[in-house]
Formats: C-alpha cells, structure tokens, sequence
C-alpha cells in the first residue's frame, strides 16, 4: 500500500492503499451504489451511527495484556521500547542465493544507510519497536511464527523476522519497488514495479516468478489454499503452485487492495469515478458496491461488511456485502486508511508525517489510539493478540515495523 504522498520519487499512482481480511470474514454479494453527487448517509436504517473520530481522543478501555509478555494497549505519549534484539538465535532463518537475476539475498538487515543507532531493548509495555532503521516499508504480513514486509525502494528486499522479537533478515533482496505482500505456510508472495509476482521460500531460497504483467502498475495480492489473486490494472489469478493466468475482470482502474473471502473477491478501484467491488472468487460478473466515489481505498472485509475509505475526504466508510447504503463511521480524520478487521473492530492508520494507529469498536462506537506520533503509519496487520504496522521513517535513522496488543 502506497501512502498519501510521493515516496522517494517513484511516479506510480500515489495514494493507493490496501487492506486485510477479517479473521472471520465470509458472506454473499449484492448490488448498491452511490448516486453522483449524493451525500453519504450518516447510518444504514435502523443501525447506530459511531461516534465520529476525534483527534484528541487517546487511549480508552482497559489495558490489554500480551500472552507471555506485558505490553500494554495504547501509547502513553513516551517513546516505543524495542523487542529484544541482540544476535539471532540458533533458529533465525537465514538467506540464501536465489535463481533470478539481481535477486541476492546476501543482504541480511535490511536498513538504511543512514540507519544510526539501534533502539535499546527492554519492552515493558506499550508499543514495541520491533525493527528499526528500515529501508521505507510498506505493507505487511503475518504468520503464526514471523512478520513480513516489502520496501519501496529501487534495491528492495523482502523482510522476515520473528513477531515477539529478534533480527530482521532479508530472504529476497534486489528487488525493484516491492508492493504487495501475502504469505501462506510455505512461501512469501509479492509484487515489483517490474510487473513481477514472485514467491520466496519462508526463510529464503529460490525465487520463483509466477507472472509477469505490466511494469509501473502497483499490484496487490491474496492469497488462499490453492491460488494466489491478483488486482491492479486488471483483476486475475494464478495458482499458486505456478501455471496459467487467468483474467477474471480486465481493464481496471488502478486498484487500491484487494481482499478475499471463502466467496468472492473484493477490490477498490481508484479514480475520480472510483468504486468498490466484488466478483466471484472463480470469476463472473462484477458487482459495484459503491460508486462515483472520488479515490477509495481499502477493503478491509468482516462478517457482512466490506469498509474503505475516501482519503480526501477524511471519510471512513462501509457497505453491506449483501447491497445497501454507506455508512458514515468517521466523518472527518486526516487521510485516514482502513488496515483490518478483527472481532467487530476495524483497526485504521491516518497516512500523514504525524499519524496514528487507531481501532474502531462498532459496536460501542468508541475510537481508541493504539498510537501515534507516526511518519505515515500504514500495513496493518493483526494476529490473535496483536496488530503489527509499519512506518516510514522516524525510527533509527530510517523506517520500521512496529507492534502492540489489540
């Protein structure tokens, strides 16, 4: 997911933004859409509206604890504490040489150059720095032992390293722009400006690429059981293991993200007649969500609902999977980016030099700020106990990756 700005001088289709799947995420498609020049219902009949977000709103609710650990949810205005670094243990994965061209992972951390010094360890609640003086990372995946991330950078490397802590290595390096990012339990998938999907071995190895489609297109990826799906200037899949592509909705606009469920694909299609939309996981017709919206991002999708966003705006948004009106749950917050659901929670980042990590609960209508104070906050993640997300920079001289307790 790109941010609201331009990064690094890379002129591709700024502002792009993408989302995760809801843990328990799954329902049937339907048809609605936004009149041009409509304004956007405050609720769905006969639903609660959340209370709007409000920038001094900090952290609320009871502290949540860490299994094995004691972070505490919620940033209290002193800095982040790093994990517990040091060198990697016996059972770090390491690197190796891989088969395409420019594609050396010898490069084991990943910073920058000007990375300066290494946050301290010591977590003891909060926020912690899990890595730091990163070359500007951007989205993010996690699996149940590590977190991985991409690098928008023309010497990128997918990076990998232990969720509760320890070295950062980089499993694929040479790669030009990294965007998207999925995982599944054996391989990495990801995309590069090239036009690239590529997968690398947990851990390091072989590089394999699956496809290769337009260069300067951002492509965003999920992923399931058998197939590895693809959204940016066209909506395909391929499987995973390596074969045919297969286009299943052709010239698109530059797509935003893309998610899935046990059903159907949903995606947002940037533009300033933009839209957000699903079809058939194996392909069918397209149905509009919501349209005439000025560049949406996300989805993020949970139980019936698929939420995104108008950047511009400010405007944090969701519709019925099943068809019907938007509904309003932010109204006015600084480019505000959707990241993930989990449990009737829709967690967010606002995309801005001073952003914030924040959770919505829907059902209570309260916003909590898990944090903030970030270089444009982005590719949130989130497992059973924590959410993950990555910065630009600020943190040792470069980027990093951070986390806390939901």
């Amino acid at each position: 997911m790109l941010r609201g700005r331009a990064s690094t001088g890379l002129l591709l289709l700024l502002g792009a933004c993408g989302g995760r799947l809801a843990p328990d995420g799954s329902s049937e498609g339907g048809a609605a859409g936004r009149d041009p020049g409509a304004s956007i219902p405050d609720a769905a009949a006969g639903v609660r509206p959340p209370e709007l977000f409000d920038a001094s709103v900090s952290d609320s609710g009871d502290a949540a604890t860490n299994e094995g650990g004691s972070l505490e949810g919620g940033h209290g205005g002193g800095p982040p504490h790093a994990a517990d670094g040091g060198a990697p243990d016996s059972g770090s994965p390491s690197a190796s040489e891989n088969d395409d061209a420019g594609s050396d992972s010898s490069d084991t951390d990943g910073t920058a150059d000007d990375a300066g010094p290494t946050v301290e360890s010591g977590a003891d609640g909060g926020i912690t720095v899990l890595a730091s003086g990163q070359v500007t990372p951007v989205e993010l995946a996690v699996d149940a032992q590590n977190v991985y991330w991409t690098q928008l950078s023309s010497e990128a490397s997918i990076m990998q390293m232990p969720k509760h802590g320890g070295t950062p290595v980089a499993i694929a390096s040479g790669q030009d722009y990294e965007f998207g990012i999925v995982v599944d339990a054996e391989y990495v998938y990801f995309s590069d400006s090239l036009g690239a999907i590529k997968r690398v071995p947990i851990g390091g190895g072989s590089l394999t690429t699956l496809a290769t489609l337009n260069a300067n297109v951002e492509y965003f990826l999920a992923v399931n059981a058998t197939t590895l799906f693809i959204a940016g200037d066209q909506i395909a899949s391929i499987p995973k293991g390596g074969g045919d592509l297969t286009v299943l909705a052709p010239a698109q606009p530059q797509t935003a993200g893309v998610i899935i469920d046990d059903t159907n694909i949903y995606w947002t299609a940037q533009s300033n007649s933009g839209s957000v939309n699903l079809m058939p996981l194996k392909g069918g017709i397209v149905t509009i969500l919501a349209s005439n919206l000025i560049d949406p991002c996300g989805p993020v999708v949970g139980g019936s609902t698929v939420f995104f966003s108008l950047i511009g705006e400010g405007e944090l948004l969701s519709v019925p999977i099943a068809g019907g009106p938007i509904t309003t749950l932010v109204a006015s917050a600084p480019a505000p980016i959707p990241g993930a659901y989990d449990s009737g929670n829709v967690f967010w980042s606002t995309s801005e030099p001073s952003g914030s990590v924040l959770e919505l609960n829907l059902a209570s209508g309260q916003t909590r700020t898990i944090g903030a104070g970030f270089d444009f906050p982005g590719g949130i993640a989130v497992d059973a106990t924590n959410v993950y997300w990555t910065v630009e920079g600020g943190l040792g001289g470069g980027g990093g990756v951070m986390t806390a307790p939901k």
